[in-house]
């Protein structure tokens, strides 16, 4: 009677289980973002980014570009900022994007505007897969006249100090120096004044040791 009763429950367990198994392949396959949705409720941004890559790959839309970004550095997957990031850039709608982030206050947990955001953890991504050279040459051509807080450059600054790399920071200090140092000046910048002297010391900190 006892391995009549056991055969059922396992039957029953095999059944319920087969019927979850087919439900998941079904969302998987026609309504992803019901799961990427619920793994973001429970905390689970990994698997929330895969299936919100998986409506991606078949709508090409931005929104969905850009979450499977922000999932990626949640949990700080290197690999999946860097690829993500450089397809969200090259997006044709990104700039469009970017204005609209900053416009509609999406993006006031970053204390900077959207494209400076993807841009700095997009070199930050380079930087830490060996692409230095090519992860500067973008920080410098994004890094804004005016020093803005939190910008891209300063994003790499922030990996370079954690390296303890000497040879980028010196790089990175000499451009500081030569090409944004001289364009800061007056009241209005003085903030920017202020961030770009604690960037230098932290770089000039780096060579001392």
């Amino acid at each position: 009677m006892n391995k009549l009763i056991l055969s059922v429950a396992l039957k029953t367990l095999a059944v319920i289980l087969s019927i979850i198994i087919i439900i998941i392949s079904a969302l998987t396959m026609f309504a992803p973002m019901v799961l990427a949705d619920f793994n973001k409720k429970v905390g689970n941004n990994t698997l929330a980014a895969s299936f919100t890559i998986i409506e991606y790959n078949r709508n090409k839309d931005i929104n969905d570009l850009a979450d499977i970004v922000e999932l990626s550095i949640s949990r700080l997957k290197t690999t999946r900022i860097l690829k993500y990031s450089e397809l969200l850039i090259d997006h044709s709608k990104f700039d469009d994007f970017c204005e609209y982030k900053d416009n509609n206050n999406d993006n006031s947990y970053i204390s900077a505007s959207y494209k400076q955001y993807i841009y700095g953890w997009n070199v930050t991504a380079l930087y830490k897969k060996g692409n230095k050279e090519l992860a500067f040459e973008r920080a410098k051509g994004i890094t804004p006249d005016d020093y803005s807080q939190n910008n891209a450059m300063e994003y790499l600054i922030f990996a370079v100090v954690n390296a303890n790399d000497s040879i980028l920071a010196n790089d990175i200090l000499l451009f500081l120096q030569d090409d944004i140092l001289s364009g800061i000046n007056g009241e209005e910048q003085e903030l920017a004044a202020e961030r770009l002297a604690i960037d230098i010391e932290l770089l000039e900190s780096i060579l001392q040791r």
